[in-house]
């Protein structure tokens, strides 16, 4: 076969796939093939061909067979790695990016491919380097600053994000995904009318432009506007019905304004968000559909970070009320509480690959723990009143309060918790040692440090800056050893706290706790209450202004006047 008749032929069925006739473009590959086997071409049309016909490993196989065939075809790779991309194996497209890129160094489209594929593993560093490359090599290009823009957000590096879209902005005014990027970077950095003035230009741009319009809603929730974000969401929703981040945030703003049977149904979104804590557990198990659970035996898995899964815990009585037979995989340290408070659940310590009593076929359905609370807490009237659902270890408890007794005889013993680990939201909630003096002021009290972490050095220095003692035991780890401070806790008078996970240990285990809370709180602290559905015995004292601590800690100093 001449040249001028093999470029003819794949003509013929380039023509004929694009026409949608994909049997007879795959006979017009195949004859190609018969006279010039492995032609590059042909290979590559017959994977095409073969997607099309919903055949995605066949038109894998031959894909691969093209990049063979032809090693330094950068198109060849580049089509790969696309079908690996759009099949969701992410780790084979990076791989074939990389040898597209490879093939090209200079060439800017492997180079943004390949960052945008990386930043969908959660390799932003590695995205950052590749999408830099981009912007130096091409820097009149909006959609590489876009690019950069978009991975160092990811990264929380709002004002290098902000920067990096002015840049787009400035090279095409009419770029709507800039502004939205642009708006999300500056309410990162709790710029909120700014950011709405620049989201309401991305959507000016772009009516139907959905990713604004979340962007908005969310905006609009930290202003506490939460009607007006559900109505964003829902607008975006609207334009694109599967929209995860759309759906997620609605679930938040739906929870915060007490919706919460409408919340939970979206809060299943939230497997699909891309920041979402911790992934599906593989388990072989159906997945739990809302079905009745009478008389079955469930597997259920905690999920996100230690505080969801106590908090969540508070729904277990209900579902072992009505499971023939409960199993429950627990992050390792809350082993010895839950032990001793479920004597009825069968418990796995969870590990990094499901342990096989996990993978138990018999079991008739497998649950998340958070997915729980559509069955059990539909509504704020669902919530049971109870005095904790945890126990602590009665002697450790015992042997704790003596010596702290000991030690500050005749003082309420007060337990002190002042910062988040929260990557994102720790700075909004917490609030320095030099706020807490209005506290500290209270004679009648002695104060002991329950706050996570090292805090040694920060401790002795407020000690030695204010001469005020805050007591640090230095066994109890919380840590290492959750059982020896839920003991630690409930050898207290109270607990005051900000919202870390600590709140919900001491919530669970049902003692008095003030919790303190930032204007626009998390979810599942609601919006106006001065008490937690969540935990009878926890009093709330919230933020009247974004960031104001002084009226809060004054609150509480009136309060332990009167208690």
């Amino acid at each position: 076969m001449t040249p001028t008749e093999t470029e003819k032929l794949l003509t013929e069925a380039a023509q004929l796939f694009q026409a949608g006739k994909f049997d007879d473009a795959e006979a017009a590959c195949i004859r190609l093939l018969e006279n010039i086997p492995e032609q590059p071409q042909a290979l590559q049309l017959l994977g095409f061909i073969y997607f099309g016909k919903q055949q995605p490993d066949t038109a894998i196989d031959y894909l691969v067979r093209s990049t063979q065939a032809a090693p330094d075809n950068i198109e060849a790779h580049f089509n790969l790695a696309r079908a690996y991309e759009e099949l969701g194996d992410i780790e084979q497209a990076v791989s074939s990016y990389r040898t597209a890129h490879a093939c090209l160094p200079e060439d800017l489209e492997a180079l943004s491919a390949l960052g945008r594929a990386l930043a969908k593993q959660g390799h932003f560093e590695d995205a950052e380097g590749y999408f830099s490359q981009a912007v130096a090599q091409s820097p009149e290009t909006a959609a590489c600053h876009v690019n950069l823009a978009n991975v160092l957000s990811s990264q929380r590096r709002h004002q290098d994000a902000e920067d990096s879209y002015r840049n787009a902005i400035n090279i095409d005014s009419q770029l709507a995904p800039a502004f939205n990027g642009l708006g999300q970077a500056q309410l990162g950095q709790g710029q909120i009318d700014d950011a709405l003035a620049s989201i309401h230009q991305a959507i000016a741009l772009n009516p139907d432009f959905a990713d604004a319009h979340v962007t908005r809603g969310n905006a609009l929730k930290a202003k506490g506007q939460i009607l007006d974000a559900i109505q964003s969401y829902q607008m975006a929703l609207k334009i694109a019905p599967d929209n995860t981040d759309a759906h997620f945030n609605l679930s938040i703003a739906l929870f915060l304004s007490g919706e919460l049977a409408e919340g939970w149904t979206e809060y299943e979104w939230r497997w699909q968000w891309k920041f979402m804590a911790s992934p599906k557990r593989p388990l072989p198990q159906p997945a739990w559909q809302n079905e009745s659970l009478a008389n079955t035996s469930v597997i259920v898995w905690g999920e996100q970070g230690i505080g969801d899964e106590i908090m969540f815990a508070s729904l277990l009585p209900d579902l072992i009320e009505e499971a023939s037979s409960v199993t429950v995989e627990c992050e390792p340290r809350l082993l010895p509480i839950y032990k001793r408070s479920f004597p009825d659940i069968d418990l796995i310590p969870k590990e990094a690959t499901p342990s096989s009593k996990l993978l138990n076929q018999s079991a008739d359905f497998q649950i998340a723990i958070g997915s729980l609370g559509q069955r059990y807490r539909p509504s704020i009237d669902a919530f049971p009143k109870h005095d904790g659902y945890l126990k602590a270890d009665a002697d450790q408890i015992k042997n704790i309060s003596n010596q702290y007794r000991t030690r500050f005889p005749g003082k309420r013993l007060i337990g002190i918790s002042w910062k988040s680990g929260n990557e994102e939201l720790g700075a909004m909630r917490s609030a320095t040692l030099d706020m807490w003096q209005p506290v500290f002021q209270h004679a009648d009290c002695a104060f002991i440090n329950v706050q996570y972490g090292d805090v040694h050095a920060e401790l002795e220095n407020f000690s030695r800056q204010t001469g005020v003692e805050i007591h640090e035991d230095q066994v109890v780890d919380p840590l290492t050893d959750m059982d020896a401070f839920a003991a630690q806790l409930a050898a207290l008078d109270l607990i005051i706290s900000i919202d870390n996970s600590t709140v919900h240990l001491t919530g669970a285990l049902g003692l008095p706790t003030w919790t303190l809370l930032p204007t626009i709180p998390d979810w599942r602290w609601m919006l106006e209450s001065s008490t937690s559905h969540w935990y009878p015995a926890m009093r709330l004292f919230r933020q009247q202004t974004a960031g104001e601590w002084d009226d809060v800690f004054n609150q509480i100093s009136k309060a332990l006047e009167s208690n």
